[in-house]
């Protein structure tokens, strides 16, 4: 049987490996260094999940040939979109915030998964099952147990004060986003450039997570004029920037 202490270990390599394929991916599409995540620290738990899952439970179908790699593409695909699909329901009835929006992709659901990046999550999965999953396994289990449990409880503290630090910050956006939403409906011209001192303070305040989810949005009309023009504020603070550096 698995020590629970590797499994936590297999969990944060899978989150680690998340994290820089999403940093590359979206730095790419957004011809930037785009710092993902909804954490501080270098993880995304969805991935973790998603790869523990594929791990644990897709793996066996490795031993069926062709027919058992559709399965893993199959199911790699449903089962990761599940999670994410979940993680954006959680995220937004907690914060009124949804933190990636697919709507404007072919074939999405809600916004909140779409075709294109379930294709993606199925390619993953065959690479954890057939590539990446034994190389992390094979490195794991050749560290003596004992450095695989301490590193497991250093990374569980960390990840658990990360955790606790970005959810009282996101709280904080949120609240940020309700008050800049109240002042723009009793803005006047007297008051405009109090207004505009307020969006700077909330855009430097919450910077991270403004440039870490380009495409985040509400379903909620009050926080989704407010994340507007914070995006468009950052959108206008990097062109200046790149014609600074030009």
């Amino acid at each position: 049987m698995t020590d629970i202490y590797t499994n936590i270990l297999m969990f944060f390599a899978y989150c680690l490996l998340g994290y820089f394929v999403e940093v590359i991916y979206c730095s790419i599409g957004e011809r930037h260094f785009v710092n993902r995540g909804f954490l501080h620290g270098p993880w995304l738990p969805i991935y973790g999940f998603g790869g523990m899952f594929i791990h644990i439970f897709l793996t066996r179908f490795k031993s069926y040939g062709i027919l058992g790699g559709i399965a893993i593409f199959l199911l790699s695909g449903i089962s990761t979109s599940i999670i994410e699909y979940i993680g954006s329901v959680a995220l937004e009835r907690l914060f009124s915030i949804k933190l990636w929006d697919y709507s404007t992709y072919k074939y999405n659901i809600n916004g909140r998964v779409c075709l294109k990046n379930s294709t993606f999550f199925a390619l993953m999965g065959l690479a954890v099952v057939y590539l990446i999953g034994p190389k992390i396994s094979e490195l794991i289990y050749s560290i003596p147990i004992l450095y695989v449990r301490i590193a497991s409880i250093i990374l569980l503290a960390l990840f658990s004060i990360d955790f606790i630090l970005s959810t009282m910050k996101m709280a904080s956006f949120k609240k940020a986003l309700l008050e800049l939403y109240d002042k723009a409906k009793s803005l006047s011209s007297m008051v405009e450039d109090d207004y505009e001192e307020i969006v700077d303070i909330i855009h430097k305040s919450f910077k991270r997570i403004i440039s870490s989810f380009p495409g985040a949005t509400s379903s909620y009309d009050e926080f989704k004029k407010a994340i507007e023009l914070l995006r468009r504020k950052n959108k206008e603070l990097m062109v200046r920037n790149k014609k600074h550096k030009g």
